[in-house]
């Protein structure tokens, strides 16, 4: 005995309003949010939209920062090795972060303290762990290649003992692969 099962056949484009509804129902959301705000203003007061104070919020910009403790233990032109670890055991294979590289701070893996790549892998028993941090786009790093680079990677893993654990995130996690000199190992 063989049974069918029923599979109601997927939209046409000429019925569904795909992107065209995305953008209408996204304009649905900022009318009916701006709507519930003056409706808090007019019943609470304009203090309630406290103006001044969203504007210095939404135009702050601060250096971020890391929260967990660490050594910077090298500085190359494109990078810093920032040194989180808790032993010096040197026969503990050290675990390597590489955050991405994509015009934020590299500290968006040791965010704060209930947001840590790096205090996961301290909790995890990891107690050997490193991070490149990445030096953002300036003059001095314009004609920066690949090369660069890779020096800083293959530089960190020196300093870790030649062999790591390595965690790429991101555009991170491409740099080993792009690259003859990454050899895994078994």
């Amino acid at each position: 005995m063989s049974s069918l099962t029923y599979c109601p056949p997927a939209p046409s484009p000429a019925t569904s309003l795909g992107l065209v509804g995305s953008w209408i129902e996204g304009w649905g959301a900022a009318v009916s949010g701006l709507r519930d705000c003056m409706t808090a203003a007019a019943t609470r007061g304009p203090w309630t939209l406290d103006l001044p104070r969203w504007i210095e919020t939404a135009t702050r910009r601060e250096q971020p920062g890391w929260t967990t403790p660490h050594e910077i233990v090298f500085e190359a032109p494109v990078a810093r090795l920032r040194d989180f670890s808790t032993s010096d055991d040197p026969g503990l294979v050290p675990t390597l972060v590489l955050p991405p590289q994509a015009g934020h701070d590299s500290t968006i893996v040791d965010y704060s303290a209930e947001q840590s790549q790096m205090g996961a892998i301290l909790a995890a028993g990891l107690t050997r762990a490193l991070s490149l941090d990445w030096i953002g786009a300036t003059p001095e790093t314009a004609k920066a290649t690949i090369d660069d680079y890779m020096e800083a990677i293959d530089r960190a893993i020196e300093h870790a003992g030649g062999r790591v654990n390595l965690i790429g995130d991101c555009q991170g996690g491409g740099w080993p692969r792009s690259t003859p000199r990454f050899t895994p190992s078994a």
